[in-house]
């Protein structure tokens, strides 16, 4: 399966939001958008896709987001990003 949308502003607030409860000041700092990327911040952006992250934030993104949703669910899901395949599929049907 795949997404329909891209991840909102809203949803990475949200995601930093849990993560900094767990982890180090030092370490959830980490999870912020590059220091130019103030379009995450401005509430008329809240449902823009999340821009200017990182491979490894979209990573801890995924690994977060399975767990939530696998709690939730009552099942394993993963949560990954596309191969250079698939995302060429992807962009083909679009």
């Amino acid at each position: 399966f795949v997404d329909k949308t891209e991840i909102q502003n809203i949803h990475w607030i949200e995601f930093v939001y849990y993560k900094q409860k767990e982890l180090d000041s030092t370490s959830w700092k980490k999870l912020l958008p590059d220091s130019s990327n103030f379009w995450y911040t401005i509430p008329a952006n809240k449902y823009g896709p999340i821009v200017l992250i990182s491979y490894e934030q979209a990573m801890e993104y995924c690994a977060w987001r399975s767990e939530v949703v696998s709690k939730k669910l009552g099942k394993k899901i993963t949560y990954r990003l596309p191969t250079m395949a698939e995302w060429k599929d992807i962009a083909d049907e679009i």
